[in-house]
């Protein structure tokens, strides 16, 4: 078989380890969002396809016979393509999506269906933290009265997109403590956050909860109906091992 994976989570790195000891060929590709990804152990073509036609002729040209969608839970302009473009040409298809947060004893969540929801709710005054993605700072650049610091994995190299704050570098993993000292040296009232799930991201919230702060948590978005799912590395490898023996 020749397996195509859609990565860009720690979750596809996990399993590109594992499909690098398998029988089965594979071929990673990540979308260019990060400048420095970290390695995997299979090959990788980065970049995108250009599009669900060029997607298509990568399928056909690579000969492949099965995806692994193991992108990021946000990222849902792609799974929705995937699901299509797989759907139409009949490949078996499976989407490898870690488990949501839940909210823990102490916490003060406000739940919203999107990010723009989430940055009419800030109240006028506030200091806000947040952890939501490079491609939705433009959305909270508008927010008049407000005192807004972002962090991205990447150098910044445009202007400061808010009325009054910052956006900051820095590379997870981050710890709790350090989490600690940066919400309260920033003086942060809110924390907003997309629900990405997941061990790496989790001291943020874990912080939020130590200090009192709100969290404003971004829902994900719905997957396509029928998609099928799995939740571990183990439950994909054994998907694979049901069509090749099919």
């Amino acid at each position: 078989m020749t397996v195509l994976l859609l990565a860009g989570t720690g979750e596809a790195r996990s399993l590109a380890k594992a499909l690098s000891q398998s029988r089965h060929s594979v071929i990673a590709t990540l979308s260019g969002a990060t400048e420095q990804p970290l390695a995997m152990a299979v090959p990788v073509v980065r970049g995108g396809f250009g599009g669900a036609n060029g997607f298509v002729e990568f399928v056909r040209k690579h000969e492949i016979t099965a995806v692994i969608d193991a992108t990021h839970p946000f990222a849902s302009q792609i799974t929705k393509r995937t699901y299509e473009v797989c759907s139409g040409l009949e490949l078996p298809l499976i989407r490898l999506e870690r488990e949501s947060w839940a909210p823990q004893e102490g916490d003060k969540w406000r739940h919203f269906k999107s990010t723009y929801e989430a940055a009419e709710a800030c109240p006028e005054g506030a200091r806000v933290f947040l952890a939501t993605g490079r491609k939705t700072l433009p959305e909270f650049g508008a927010m008049k009265g407000r005192v807004v610091f972002a962090r991205q994995i990447d150098t910044p190299t445009s202007e400061n997109v808010f009325d009054d704050g910052q956006i900051l570098q820095g590379t997870p993993p981050f710890s709790v403590d350090s989490e600690i000292e940066l919400f309260d040296r920033l003086r942060i009232d809110i924390l907003i956050s997309k629900n990405s799930g997941g061990e790496q991201g989790n001291a943020k919230l874990v912080a939020a909860r130590a200090l009192g702060l709100e969290v404003f948590m971004v829902a994900r978005p719905v997957l396509p109906r029928g998609m099928r799912t799995a939740r571990t590395v183990d439950e994909v490898c054994e998907w694979l091992d049901e069509i090749e023996a099919a």
